[in-house]
């Protein structure tokens, strides 16, 4: 019996000094968002903050009609927000009217003098933003072609888009990402739908085109934001 007893407060021992080990060792385990790691690896981990942006520019290089009409410009504009929100790495800025009218002036801007607004901290102060982001429509193509059903014949226009978001951060960090989209319309229809003073881009193949070239853009910012950081 007193064997026994020796046995087990000699086990028990055994268990709080390597339970004690573990704590104090380099190389505990610590948990984080999305799973275990050890302290060597966490302390190389640098989870980056969510940023608080304003896109303040869209830039109709391809030189599109159709792109400079303030609805649309405002409609991408809005798009590009919301895709860099669903990263989950930033929040748009706090939605207040002198804010909101001073994005809007920017973004008027952006398409009459075609210039990025220059980053400055009196520029983030008044947005109240950790970042600012530009729009830049690189290509917008149209090519003809005719498609034939039974006896008729219609006139179609293949669009390639081609888009890049640029993202620059209060502490001068600038990230690019590029993205790629393609429809097809009919001759002279209608691009983008609009309904109620607000544009749809999911009713339309060239507006469904713009949304996947903008989504994969910022998918590319969202994914060297973490790298930088």
């Amino acid at each position: 019996m007193l064997s026994s007893l020796v046995r087990i407060s000699s086990m028990f021992k055994l268990f709080f000094l390597i339970a004690g080990a573990a704590l104090l060792s380099p190389c505990s385990l610590y948990a984080y968002e999305g799973g275990y790691t050890d302290s060597k690896t966490m302390a190389k981990k640098s989870i980056p903050p969510i940023q608080r942006i304003a896109v303040v520019g869209v830039h109709n290089e391809a030189e599109e009609p159709e792109l400079s009409k303030l609805l649309v410009v405002y409609g991408i504009s809005r798009m590009v927000a919301q895709e860099l929100y669903d990263t989950g790495q930033f929040v748009p800025v706090e939605d207040n009217p002198e804010i909101s009218k001073r994005i809007q002036e920017l973004v008027q801007l952006s398409i009459s003098s075609g210039d990025q607004v220059k980053q400055s901290e009196s520029l983030f102060d008044q947005l109240g933003s950790d970042a600012v982001a530009d729009v830049i429509i690189k290509k917008f193509s149209k090519s003809r072609f005719r498609g034939f059903a039974g006896l008729f014949s219609t006139a179609k226009v293949n669009i390639n888009v081609e888009v890049e978001v640029d993202v620059k951060t209060r502490s001068g960090i600038v990230v690019t990402g590029q993205g790629s989209g393609s429809g097809k319309t009919v001759s002279n229809g209608v691009l983008f739908e609009v309904r109620d003073d607000k544009i749809y881009f999911d009713k339309t193949s060239v507006g469904i085109a713009m949304h996947s070239a903008v989504k994969e853009a910022v998918q590319s910012v969202a994914a060297r934001f973490m790298e930088v950081k």
